[in-house]
């Protein structure tokens, strides 16, 4: 979801047929063509002493009908454009199935900035907040933690 929001910031994907299209060349593709049958949705069920894990894949009816899996790719930039658009990182139109990046979007790219952190700003941002507040907010924040982990790591295990 982050690569698609740095290509639209790019301009390199603007609608959602080039979105599909640049789907297509990245590694999840190669994945989903290799395993077709491990990218769809999990549901693990129970039964007294039986724990099964039913993978409910791409059928084989889907990989006849569509081997380049375009219709599987459409509803994964689908999902990913609407969780975008619910972070305000871009602006879908629908009549023209046309993606525009948002300022918050472009600055997301360029700092690396994921869209779970983003969405957590945008739920928790308020127009007056104490230093504490902020340092509350942006110590929540996947970039944030991912330092304090690599930094405890160097404390542990310096080189």
């Amino acid at each position: 979801m982050d690569a698609l929001n740095a290509e639209i910031s790019l301009g390199t994907v603007s609608t959602v047929d080039d979105a599909v299209i640049w789907l297509g060349y990245t590694y999840l593709f190669v994945r989903m063509r290799a395993n077709p049958f491990f990218y769809g949705k999990f549901q693990l069920r129970s039964t007294l002493l039986v724990f099964e894990l039913f993978i409910s894949g791409i059928s084989r009816e889907t990989i006849d009908d569509d081997p380049q899996l375009g219709s599987k790719r459409r509803e994964l930039v689908q999902a990913a454009a609407k969780r975008l658009c619910e972070c305000n990182m871009i602006v879908f139109d629908s009549m023209k199935e046309t993606y525009t990046s948002t300022d918050l979007g472009r600055i997301a790219a360029r700092y690396y900035i994921r869209s779970n952190s983003i969405e957590l700003f945008n739920k928790t941002f308020r127009p007056r907040m104490s230093e504490a507040d902020v340092f509350a907010m942006l110590s929540q924040s996947t970039e944030v933690c991912a330092f304090v982990a690599l930094s405890a790591a160097r404390i542990i295990d310096p080189l």
